[in-house]
């Protein structure tokens, strides 16, 4: 307005400015406007543009910075183009077209898939310079130590609809095991956006149509295959210098068998590659175990709690973690297989009564207080009223096996390192807010991905840093710059916090309170779920049961 009005004083023939504002353009969130001198016999116009427009080599108009924050900002969401601009529609106001929307979103997920694997390189060569650091020579500082794990767009594996996996789209992650960066990132994607909109083409687009840009990268009628995933990220992890020689796992896939194979093919054939795996997914082994097991009805007779199931879940706990401390006591003592297979047959004994052995367990209540034993301690045997169980010969041995699963010598042997895949599900816990399960993005698939690595691997401050590469900075100082050093702020004081002894002794008594609790009302009343799969179907078949809830 002041620029108008300061054009128009230069004029000598109009000594009076009536303004008129009107909208001359609209692009997407912002618009330029018109301001017009209605004096008789004047009609000095200006146009004006109420919007930033971002610096780059490129014919045409240029794009509103506002604009391509927006994209950015819904490539960071649950929403997609579409669902951003309803949610505009719905607080009435106007936003880009739909094709304009699609033009913005690739534009978007190009760049930032380009930034993304740029910086995934700088962590690559930081490990480098780590290891030269570390006093490693040159034929040892290219190693690394990783731990993979894949995500599928789908809750499920099988579907009524239709054959093969349910699943369209899957990541393989690559975690650097020594500082939880996200080194590297393979995906697999079976649709595509341009044959899906036709029918019967879908399948001739994905094995290799030359008439677009396809999305997808395995045919649509193939399964996903995990382990070519990880073959594929062996590769790419040797072209750009580096050389997996520790690989962890979740035990679900092929593992490290796809990087020994690439290992021995290779002109690092002499190099061994150690297949490691999570004490997380063993000790989730364990559990399954104890629930799957069939124990006697008089093995828990001396409990008020009279539901089988019930008692298994919370025997399948202590096992868990009676487990993680015999290990713990293994590394600290540096005990042999010998002595590791003595404690789990003591812990075996202790749950039958007999604690003249658990002596040997460190940490036990048994131990540290020979009045008492592990199962009078305990809050929730005590809670449960349990303080033996009854198991016969066939049942120790069960539990001796399951005992194993965790301090077996190979298991102890593929755990010595310490690596687990804990990054790796952190990572695909923050990947349902770029790509939610129940969504599938055909054709921004991979710029999403590549958006929550750069996330990840930067926080919360990776916002500002990928804006400010893209030509459309926030302002220092401004609202949103300041609100995510807020937001930065918060999130680490909280991370601080959760590492205490003080945050960790109140949720574990928390925990232990709620299932006290439970146990309490289980003894008084049926807390059993009315929810059954089938139950009032007119055929009823007790294999339809198939939900761990129902009975």
């Amino acid at each position: 307005m002041k620029d108008f009005q300061s054009e128009h004083k230069m004029l000598e023939a109009c000594r009076e400015c009536v303004v008129i504002m009107r909208m001359a353009k609209r692009n997407g969130l912002t618009c330029s406007v018109t301001f017009t001198c209605n004096t008789p016999g004047c009609g000095f116009e200006r146009t004006f543009k109420l919007y930033e427009t971002v610096k780059e080599n490129r014919r045409g108009p240029k794009r509103a910075v506002i604009n391509k924050q927006f994209g950015h900002a819904v490539q960071d969401s649950t929403l997609g183009m579409h669902g951003a601009c309803q949610f505009f529609a719905s607080l009435d106001l106007a936003t880009l077209s739909a094709s304009n929307c699609q033009r913005l979103a690739s534009l978007v997920n190009k760049e930032m898939t380009h930034i993304n694997d740029k910086d995934m390189q700088r962590l690559k060569c930081q490990r480098i310079r780590d290891n030269r650091a570390c006093g490693l020579d040159v034929n040892r500082e290219r190693d690394v130590a990783i731990s993979v794990d894949t995500r599928y767009n789908s809750t499920h594996f099988g579907d009524r609809k239709k054959l093969g996996i349910s699943a369209t789209q899957a990541v393989t992650t690559a975690v650097d095991s020594c500082n939880g960066y996200i080194i590297d990132f393979v995906m697999e994607n079976r649709v595509c956006s341009q044959g899906s909109l036709s029918n019967n083409s879908r399948e001739f687009c994905a094995t290799g149509s030359k008439q677009h840009e396809c999305s997808a990268t395995v045919p649509v009628t193939e399964n996903m295959n995990e382990g070519n995933m990880n073959k594929k990220l062996g590769e790419r992890l040797l072209e750009s210098g580096l050389v997996p020689v520790t690989v962890t796992s979740d035990n679900d896939g092929q593992g490290a068998k796809p990087y020994q194979a690439l290992m021995r093919r290779g002109a690092n054939g002499q190099r061994e590659v150690i297949a490691q795996s999570d004490p997380s997914h063993l000790a989730n082994s364990q559990v399954r175990a104890v629930e799957n097991m069939t124990i006697h009805k008089e093995a828990f007779a001396c409990t008020k709690v009279k539901n089988a199931t019930t008692l298994k879940k919370l025997l399948a706990k202590d096992i868990k973690y009676r487990s993680s401390i015999i290990v713990q006591q293994a590394r600290q003592l540096n005990l042999n297989d010998t002595q590791v297979t003595s404690l789990a047959r003591a812990a075996v004994k202790c749950f039958c009564g007999d604690h003249q052995q658990c002596s040997k367990l460190a940490g036990s209540s048994c131990a540290e207080m020979p009045e008492k034993h592990w199962m009078l301690c305990s809050s929730l045997y005590r809670v449960a009223g349990v303080v033996h169980i009854n198991f016969n010969e066939q049942e120790r041995r069960r539990i001796f096996e399951i005992f194993n699963i965790r301090l077996h010598s190979s298991a102890l042997n593929a755990t010595r390192y310490g690596f687990d895949t804990q990054r790796n599900e952190a990572f695909n816990r923050a990947l349902s807010k770029n790509l939610p399960k129940n969504v599938v993005f055909k054709k921004n698939f991979l710029g999403r991905a590549s958006s929550t690595v750069y996330r990840y691997n930067n926080g919360h401050s990776s916002v500002a840093a990928k804006l400010r590469q893209f030509g459309c900075p926030l302002k220092v100082g401004g609202v949103g710059m300041t609100r995510l050093n807020q937001q930065q702020h918060t999130i680490k004081q909280q991370r601080a916090y959760q590492i205490t002894e003080r945050y960790r002794k109140r949720r574990a008594m928390s925990r232990m309170k709620s299932a006290q609790e439970w146990f309490r009302r289980k003894t008084v009343q049926s807390n059993e779920h009315d929810y059954c799969k089938g139950q009032n179907d007119p055929y009823q078949f007790e294999e339809m049961n198939d939900h761990g809830y129902c009975k």
